[in-house]
């Protein structure tokens, strides 16, 4: 099945009433690239991390241009950012415009949506930015994974990169949790699902860390 053929999604936000409408995956009409010189596009890329994988948010610009989004893991000590970090790093979110770290060699997964530069970027893609932003501002700890997943549970506390993916595609209105699904890489992107903004949201903290004060 087409990305652009699929059933109708409840996420589908209101455009102003404004004509042609962009696609969106579940739902929306399909914007053709010979009809819209002016055609960009939000696509989901998976960066592989052993049999997992790092999502990213990419916007392909006509002229094949691209920008990411992505949830990174970055150290309270020195702000160095990773795609991979340890339990307790501030979970964060960054845009990369110049130099896209993941983009280009990660593996595309789906078109979420496609439409002219007013709806793409100046509109889903903004308010993916402007989430991400609020993330940043509600200072989350980062949990890469849990053990508990490879056995086929929901992660326990997960709250990850592919979390922040998630979240920021609600913000967008676009359900990346079906888009995964129908794409079959369900189990890929462990920590989707979670939608750090929602009200209500229990955020995991990490246990504080103590220094050891009885080495020899």
């Amino acid at each position: 099945m087409g990305a652009f053929t699929q059933r109708p999604s409840a996420y589908t936000p209101p455009f102003d009433g404004q004509e042609p409408g962009p696609t969106l995956v579940g739902g929306g009409r399909e914007a053709s690239p010979a009809r819209n010189p002016d055609n960009w596009r939000i696509e989901l890329r998976r960066h592989p991390i052993l049999h997992r994988g790092h999502a990213v948010l990419v916007l392909v610009g006509p002229n094949g241009e691209v920008e990411e989004l992505n949830g990174m893991a970055k150290s309270r000590n020195t702000g160095h950012l990773t795609n991979f970090g340890l339990d307790g790093m501030q979970l964060y979110a960054i845009r990369d415009r110049e130099r896209p770290r993941y983009a280009v060699g990660a593996e595309r997964v789906a078109v979420m949506a496609s439409g002219s530069r007013e709806q793409i970027v100046d509109g889903l893609w903004a308010r993916a930015s402007a989430a991400a932003d609020q993330i940043n501002d509600k200072n989350f700890d980062y949990k890469g994974h849990d053990p508990a997943y490879e056995f086929g549970g929901s992660g326990g506390e997960i709250q990850n990169s592919n979390s922040v993916a998630y979240t920021l595609s609600r913000a967008m209105g676009i359900d990346l949790g079906k888009v995964v699904r129908d794409a079959g890489a369900e189990r890929r992107f462990s920590g989707m699902g979670r939608d750090l903004l929602a009200a209500g949201y229990k955020r995991y903290v990490a246990p504080p860390q103590f220094a050891v004060s009885n080495t020899p």
